[in-house]
């Protein structure tokens, strides 16, 4: 059934786009891939105009089938005529296939697959936040995921799936528009070149290790690295008159603000470079640029309208000091910025040292633990967010031989400025997964002969087994286990996620109404309403002028919350021995006073003291534990 509900969304969907590329004079399986990828967008960003009146995404069943049913009675018109048997393959063609269907197999796996830890994003926010607005019946504001204010054109394209009832449709959407992209990627590099270029610049793309494990996931950055990638290649191909329409530039990139904030700064980007060329060349066709960034803004526009409407910033949490937004401040601004800046190297005091510019962008090759999750400052991140050799070697290759492609120059000087940003930013190798469509189809021009080509086939392949390994030993090899029928579903799932059966509990107990969840952010798992109640995600919870115990409980009643749950997994265990004896729950002195007053002017720690303080008096009483994990009823 998952299957299926993700075929219908990208499949219909995609029909329903096919036509808008028919005068761009693409491939077919670049006008295939791509109208796949634009049909998603425009379902997402439909759902979303409908889905924000009351009672909106039930109202959705209806009308968006009918609003995208004769475009897709068009695109199936067109599709009919589309040549679609290509030529046979030869031997080393059905290899490069081979091992595209390969990584593209070992991503289905995991998108069959039960999310776990590892997919952190997947059942924090990307899959619980459409969760939440299904069970509402409405896209609205949710109070304390400030996630859920971030452009979701993916998110809810994808809603459509999920609301069949399974979390592997969402991630199958997410899986198919993986290999949308990579079908897209091999037309696009056909048409430049030839196909076994073609199939090349596919493998380039599926084997960097963060495509290929985001496409097994809910996470999107891939597929905004697409909307995002394809815009600046399509952007350079016109600046370079390589082609007479900058229109596709425009709707990829639109798509790409549609998707994720960093959309933004690669449409600034591209249409500074672009001006900055067509000043020096043809200022005839300034017009044309400028309308093509007003048609991406528009395209991106109901998400941010959305935003602003619900938060006062339409870039809410980002730019508080200057913005504002609904629920923030300066304290959680700060916190959240000091996150995004702990990623990758030359942190100093007053900024990033410019001096490691080179170590950072090289070192998205060789260590990637810095630029991924969990653990980064200490490089013990996972592997499978690097962006990796092939991407990196490609694009340093491009700006150093003397073999160019299509809008080369346009090309690289859109990812120097888009690597100087992240730098200064945040350098989370997510943000860069537009790299690896960036310098696929380029694969082909910088390792174009003799040991060229070689040194290129052993990276790429190279890069492919590497990323296929890392998978299996991270996770393959286990997903298979429960697919197969080895391992059951919910010792899996008990294993992978600790929170399973708190969840459970939660969901099944009739007296369970509302939870407040302390250091614990998968309610994706609950079946009732939640709220992340730690300090740093929301104002909702008057922290700063609680006192003690009491007011927080009766903070907590008066907003509905019949029970506490607290992951305490991430308290030492001294620290929680203090606790429990602050608490009176075990004998022992608590905190001491000197110890209570540094807590009480520190958020990030109050909370506890005032939790402890709380089941001291009895208003939050202890009734279940599993294991370092407290279940607490408000009283």
């Amino acid at each position: 059934m998952a299957l299926i509900a993700a075929l219908l969304v990208v499949f219909l969907s995609g029909l329903a786009l096919l036509p808008v590329s028919v005068k761009w004079g693409w491939s077919v399986s670049e006008r295939l891939g791509a109208a796949a990828l634009m049909g998603c967008g425009a379902l997402g960003t439909v759902t979303l105009l409908v889905g924000l009146l009351p009672n909106g995404l039930r109202l959705a069943l209806v009308v968006v089938p009918v609003l995208l049913a004769w475009p897709a009675w068009r695109g199936f018109q067109e599709l009919r005529q589309l040549p679609l048997r290509g030529e046979k393959l030869d031997q080393n063609s059905k290899l490069l296939v081979g091992l595209c269907g390969l990584l593209a197999a070992f991503a289905l796996v995991g998108a069959l697959s039960f999310p776990d830890t590892l997919e952190w994003d997947s059942l924090a926010y990307h899959l619980a936040v459409p969760k939440i607005w299904l069970q509402a019946g409405q896209i609205g504001y949710v109070q304390g995921i400030h996630h859920s204010n971030f452009p979701f054109v993916v998110e809810v394209a994808e809603m459509w799936a999920l609301a069949a009832g399974s979390f592997a449709g969402a991630k199958l959407v997410s899986w198919l528009l993986m290999v949308a992209g990579a079908v897209s990627l091999a037309g696009l590099a056909g048409r430049w070149h030839n196909r076994q270029a073609g199939l090349w610049s596919a493998l380039a793309f599926l084997a960097t290790p963060i495509v290929a494990w985001e496409g097994g996931t809910a996470y999107i950055d891939h597929v905004h690295g697409l909307y995002a990638g394809l815009g600046v290649l399509y952007a350079a191909e016109w600046i370079s008159r390589r082609t007479l329409s900058v229109w596709p530039a425009a709707v990829f990139l639109g798509l790409a603000c549609a998707s994720k904030f960093t959309g933004l700064q690669t449409l600034a980007i591209t249409g500074l470079v672009g001006a900055i060329a067509l000043l020096r060349a043809d200022r005839s066709r300034m017009g044309s640029l400028l309308a093509a960034g007003a048609v991406a803004l528009a395209i991106a526009s109901p998400w941010y309208v959305k935003t602003l409407a619900f938060t006062g910033n339409p870039v809410y949490p980002f730019f508080y000091e200057k913005l504002g937004g609904k629920d923030w401040d300066a304290w959680r601004a700060s916190i959240y910025k000091n996150e995004q800046q702990t990623f990758g190297v030359g942190r100093t005091e007053t900024g990033r040292d410019p001096m490691t510019l080179g170590h950072a962008v090289l070192g998205l090759a060789y260590q990637p633990g810095r630029y991924t999750n969990p653990q980064q400052t200490e490089g013990r991140g996972s592997p499978t967010g690097a962006v990796g050799v092939v991407a990196t070697v490609a694009l340093f290759l491009l700006a150093a031989r003397s073999r160019k492609g299509p809008g080369s120059q346009t090309v690289l000087a859109i990812v120097g400025l888009s690597l100087a940003a992240w730098f200064v930013l945040s350098q989370q190798s997510r943000y860069l997964a537009t790299l690896a469509v960036v310098a696929a189809p380029f694969f082909s021009v910088v390792f174009d002969a003799g040991a060229w080509r070689t040194l290129g086939r052993v990276l790429a392949v190279g890069q492919a087994v590497a990323t296929l390994a890392v998978l299996y030993l991270l996770q393959t090899k286990d997903q298979l286990q429960v697919l197969l029928g080895v391992v059951p579903t919910s010792a899996y799932q008990k294993a992978r996620v600790g929170f399973t059966d708190p969840a459970v509990w939660l969901s099944s107990t009739e007296a369970v109404h509302k939870v407040a969840l302390y250091d614990e952010v998968f309610g994706f798992l609950l079946d009732k309403p939640y709220f992340w109640a730690n300090p740093g995600h929301s104002r909702a919870i008057p922290y700063e002028t609680l006192i003690d115990g009491v007011g927080l409980a009766d903070a907590l009643k008066s907003q509905g919350f019949t029970h506490v749950y607290w992951n305490t997994q991430f308290t030492a265990a001294d620290a929680m021995q203090k606790w429990m004896g602050e608490s009176g729950l075990e004998p022992g002195d608590g905190y001491s006073a000197e110890e209570k007053a540094g807590m009480s002017s520190n958020l990030d720690l109050k909370w506890k003291l005032l939790l402890a303080q709380a089941v001291k008096v009895g208003r939050l009483k202890p009734v279940q534990s599993f294991g370092r994990r407290l279940v607490l009823e408000v009283d």
